[in-house]
């Protein structure tokens, strides 16, 4: 795992909600860079994040992905 991913895990697990978009900003770069393991976590923090700003903002970096969310599936994204 590397540094830039490991920082945005460490960014959404925090309480505050603006440093969890900024964690969501660095995924959103590394989905367009086509890295499937910040899609999963994406689509986790979409599924289980308690704020609804974070969600609604997860939704919107899916839409400009051009990706949509699997209902109930999302840890078949990525084959381990």
């Amino acid at each position: 795992m590397d540094s830039e991913f490991s920082q945005a895990m460490h960014l959404l697990s925090v309480k505050a909600v603006l440093k969890r978009m900024e964690g969501l900003k660095v995924l959103h770069r590394r989905i367009q860079a086509g890295d499937l393991l910040s899609l999963l976590a994406l689509e986790y923090v979409l599924a289980h994040d308690p704020n609804s700003a974070v969600k609604n903002r997860a939704s919107l970096v899916l839409k400009r992905s051009s990706l949509k969310p699997r209902e109930g599936h999302w840890e078949t994204h990525a084959a381990f």
